[in-house]
């Protein structure tokens, strides 16, 4: 679902935990406080209200999502991503065409080990994404109290 205001935000989130197991996030950043207004929510602020109401997990596409504050985020490399278009710009230089497919070979991770989602979204991960996490420092550590 594509939203333009918090309002329809708040509604996308409280829907998708009715209908889905979990819900992938990505195009939050241009949102409206109203659908009149020209002033923008901020990210983080969208962030804390998803991770505090969603009633399924949430998984960014960017790792600009986890930064904002979600518990996961599994994203294409930009480094993969800047290396794919420089190859589709040298097929179009000698052939003329470029390939329009590709699959991504890499990846970034951001996890919270202390997230309370439900659905123990973190022991069923595969444990390289804990561990690409921690050697990235895209990996943040349960507080202790």
């Amino acid at each position: 679902m594509l939203v333009s205001t918090f309002d329809a935000w708040k509604d996308a989130i409280k829907k998708g935990g009715e209908i889905a197991d979990y819900i992938i996030i990505s195009n939050y950043r241009k949102i409206y406080k109203t659908p009149d207004s020209e002033e923008k929510v901020n990210p983080k602020e969208v962030i804390k209200w998803t991770m505090e109401n969603a009633t399924i997990p949430i998984i960014g596409l960017n790792t600009f999502v986890f930064e904002d504050g979600s518990s996961l985020a599994i994203a294409t490399s930009p480094y993969e991503q800047g290396e794919v278009a420089a190859n589709f710009a040298v097929q179009i230089i000698k052939n003329g065409v470029i390939s329009p497919h590709t699959k991504t070979k890499q990846f970034v991770v951001g996890i919270d080990e202390a997230s309370t989602l439900p659905g123990g979204q973190f022991s069923k991960l595969p444990k390289i994404y804990s561990a690409y996490a921690l050697y990235s420092r895209s990996f943040r550590k349960a507080q202790k109290s």
